[in-house]
């Protein structure tokens, strides 16, 4: 009976471990694949809160898993422990879309051709108590750091250079190193 007791309290130990490495484990995953993605965006950017923009992706182009062929994409990944940032896009006649990803990977938010148009588009994006300036449309992140995801649709190598030429002119406003 006492072999048997210990066999059970070893047993319960034993699995509580394993079930507790493993949440652990589970848990920690999106935040240190989102840090080493977020890490890797901002080296090539020259710094955290910069954009940096990517050639059309063709078949051999895998800085993402499944590029889409027709769309050209940029990135930045974002640090707002101090203070938010004010980014400025340019207007643009076709599908683009901004995606806000937190630092767990959830998907939190976008703006885009669907939700302002051709405009220029002026977002503010903070975190926690930060205060969002007026007159722009504000975004509260869940997470002091992610990253935006920018993509433009290319119907073309002619729109591609002007795509690109407007992409280069975003303006990032804020807590920039």
């Amino acid at each position: 009976m006492k072999s048997r007791k210990r066999f059970l309290m070893i047993s319960g130990v034993t699995a509580l471990v394993v079930l507790l490495s493993a949440a652990a484990l589970v848990g920690g995953y999106p935040h240190r694949q989102m840090a080493m993605a977020t890490e890797g965006m901002g080296e090539r950017a020259g710094g955290p809160n910069r954009f940096y923009h990517e050639v059309l992706p063709d078949a051999s182009w895998r800085t993402i898993v499944r590029p889409s062929p027709d769309l050209v994409y940029s990135a930045l990944a974002y640090d707002l422990r101090t203070g938010p940032l004010v980014i400025e896009l340019p207007g643009h006649d076709d599908y683009w879309v901004l995606q806000f990803v937190a630092d767990n990977t959830d998907s939190w938010a976008y703006v885009g051709s669907r939700t302002h148009g051709r405009a220029p588009v002026h977002i503010a994006l903070a975190h926690g108590d930060q205060a969002l300036p007026a007159g722009m449309d504000g975004y509260r992140s869940p997470s002091p750091t992610g990253a935006l995801i920018l993509r433009y649709l290319v119907r073309g190598k002619d729109e591609f250079r002007e795509i690109d030429r407007k992409r280069r002119t975003i303006k990032v406003v804020g807590a920039v190193e």
